[in-house]
């Protein structure tokens, strides 16, 4: 892994309020791609962006759950 994406991974790890919004940013620019007639949509952006952050072990406390 390089320099930059480490230090992305370690600032999310430290601040999970910016992976929480991060998250929602990533997920509703995914939801807006569009291919032909099909397209994703928010929820569903957003629930791949989740899956895709979430597996860098990032954890919430209980009060920004």
């Amino acid at each position: 892994m390089g320099f930059a994406v480490s230090w992305i991974i370690l600032t999310l790890q430290r601040y999970p309020e910016i992976a929480i919004f991060r998250t929602l940013a990533i997920g509703f620019a995914i939801g807006r791609i569009k291919l032909g007639k099909f397209s994703l949509g928010n929820v569903s952006g957003v629930l791949i962006a989740g899956v895709l952050i979430g597996q860098i072990n990032i954890t919430i406390l209980p009060h920004l759950k």
